[in-house]
């Protein structure tokens, strides 16, 4: 169980591609202290659009 004063992090990361590139993804520093995550684990990146723009770029 959650202690209830220990604070939330969020476990997810919204990314807007603004650029030519693909925007690059990594974990917020606070989720990765907060799950203790060091070198060589294995984090799990899901992806969905949330919200899509309509533009006349393809």
């Amino acid at each position: 169980m959650t202690d209830e004063k220990e604070k939330k992090v969020p476990n997810y990361v919204i990314s807007q591609w603004t650029a030519d590139r693909p925007p690059r993804v990594q974990p917020p520093e606070a989720w990765i202290k907060a799950n203790n995550v060091k070198k060589y684990d294995t984090i799990k990146f899901s992806f969905e659009v949330v919200l899509r723009h309509e533009d006349t770029e393809e």
